[in-house]
């Protein structure tokens, strides 16, 4: 079922993920995470966290990483692109934070070791290309974003490690 949920979740359509199917995958692991615990990881770490959350965090960054587009006199694109592309980054940014409790919840719970050194690397170089994601956020919700997802997941990360 974990398998089905993730090849569901992770097709692609023209070279990006459908946000809507990952945000709903993402609050499925967590909801699991939060009540299976210790039991949940062994089977979320293979099937799940390299092949399926680490390459749909380094999309959801670059995308919100990149510089939008500034808009002159002259439009540069017409108004139906602009509101898909501001529903775009709010599902990004949605994505971004259940991502963030998803990742922060299995480091937290890892009481057996399961995440190996190698993975922690992975996700740390994803991790820090997130404070680039401000291009897109206004001062407020960067803030937040930083105070309520980053901070708590490279604390639970870290802490994890250190573990070891």
């Amino acid at each position: 079922m974990l398998t089905k949920l993730s090849k569901w979740a992770m097709k692609q359509k023209n070279d990006e993920y459908n946000l809507d199917r990952a945000n709903v995958m993402c609050r499925l692991l967590t909801g699991v995470l939060e009540t299976l615990r210790e039991f949940f990881i062994p089977l979320i770490v293979p099937i799940c966290f390299e092949p399926v959350l680490l390459p749909l965090m380094n999309s959801v960054s670059t995308m919100l990483s990149a510089r939008p587009l500034k808009v002159g006199n002259k439009r540069a694109r017409g108004d139906d692109d602009m509101e898909e592309n501001n529903e775009k980054h709010e599902k990004a940014n949605s994505l971004l934070s259940v991502l963030c409790l998803t990742v922060r919840m299995a480091f937290k719970y890892d009481y057996n070791a399961i995440i190996q050194t190698a993975t922690y690397a992975l996700f740390s170089d994803s991790i820090s290309r997130l404070t680039a994601v401000h291009f897109n956020m206004s001062t407020l919700s960067f803030d937040n974003f930083v105070k309520e997802d980053l901070r708590p997941l490279v604390l639970a990360m870290v802490e994890r490690i250190e573990d070891d």
